[in-house]
């Protein structure tokens, strides 16, 4: 199996495998701590074309949990620069994930959630309540720290719009009820796009959205997400990575289980990445097994692994060179969604 750079807004990408964005808990007061540079310089190289940092908070205000990483303006970046040097230089190209996790509405630690329709109106109104000055803030939150990372040598930004996180409401047809300018579904990416592109345009602009957030069927789920994608492709996007899932729904599509199909959200990247060939596309979603994915041939649709590497950090590169028997297969111990499991990193199953 051949394993072909990618070019992507003139950047060369060794691999069309990355490591997806996870979030590990390795963070001391919001910066990167040493189990975080041990654990992305064991997943990253030539075989694995970007290294994402998962999960990177625009703001203390808005992290996930205690132990996740975030941004304030006044702190000393030497850590973050470093890093992702780390990166570089092992071979992969540096990455990071920008979140904003705003709601009030408690995390639930179950797989599935009792009641989706409680938790629907909930969001809805908690969204709906957003002030106009509040959601401007966000806006500004996103575009700065974009451009900071960028010039902390994180080539790759992606913002995070799926899981049901901030971005995730506004982008959903079921949450985002709102009367104002701020209902039209990709009025608020388009402003953060516009607003990081404008003072950064050669960086590698990325945007994770759920494609199947498990309220309807996935069929009417993923026509009313290729509607909204057609809306999104004309702005200065470079790359849509597509994943599933809210986390207070159904955490089975965030996480898949070992009865879940292999790749399963490659269906919709092949289909999405033969309609729209101007435009890079990413999967994620229980890949375990590389050689049987079939989108391989296809040279705008790229591939985010992350158990599979968490496992074993060479797991592609055991596979490129053919020797998938010394792989270390994920045993499905669900430490790496640390939190449901209230523990505060993730646990190594290594």
């Amino acid at each position: 199996m051949m394993n072909n750079n990618i070019i992507i807004n003139g950047y060369t990408i060794p691999s069309k495998f990355f490591f997806a964005p996870i979030n590990t808990g390795y963070s001391e007061n919001g910066l990167p701590n040493s189990r975080l540079f041990d654990f992305h310089k064991k997943r990253s190289g030539k075989s694995i074309g970007i290294s994402y940092i998962g999960n990177v908070a625009v703001d203390k205000k808005y992290i996930t949990n205690e132990n996740t990483l975030y941004l304030n303006k006044n702190y000393n970046f030497g850590k973050w620069r470093k890093l992702s040097i780390s990166i570089l230089e092992n071979g992969s190209v540096p990455g990071v994930q920008l979140g904003c996790r705003v709601s009030k509405i408690i995390p639930m630690k179950s797989m599935i959630c009792i009641s989706n329709n409680e938790y629907i109106q909930l969001a809805t109104k908690e969204f709906s309540s957003y002030s106009k000055d509040f959601i401007e803030e966000i806006i500004d939150k996103y575009i700065i720290s974009a451009i900071r990372l960028y010039n902390l040598g994180f080539k790759v930004i992606q913002i995070h719009a799926a899981h049901g996180y901030f971005l995730s409401l506004a982008l959903s047809m079921f949450f985002n009820r709102r009367k104002d300018i701020y209902g039209e579904k990709i009025f608020i990416l388009k402003k953060i796009i516009n607003g990081i592109k404008d003072v950064i345009p050669e960086c590698i602009l990325d945007v994770r959205i759920s494609i199947i957030e498990g309220i309807e069927s996935y069929e009417y789920e993923f026509y009313e997400k290729y509607e909204l994608i057609r809306k999104i492709i004309p702005t200065k996007i470079d790359m849509i990575s597509l994943s599933s899932g809210i986390y207070n729904i159904n955490k089975n599509l965030i996480y898949p289980n070992d009865v879940t199909e292999h790749a399963v959200n490659e269906k919709y990247g092949m289909k999405l990445a033969l309609d729209f060939e101007n435009i890079m596309w990413n999967v994620a979603g229980n890949i375990t097994d590389i050689e049987n994915l079939k989108g391989l041939n296809l040279p705008n649709l790229t591939y985010s692994i992350g158990r599979a590497l968490i496992s074993d950090e060479y797991f592609v590169e055991k596979t490129l060179k053919g020797n998938k028997k010394s792989i270390r297969t994920c045993n499905r111990c669900n430490k790496c969604h640390y939190y449901s499991n209230s523990k505060k990193t993730i646990s190594s199953c290594l």
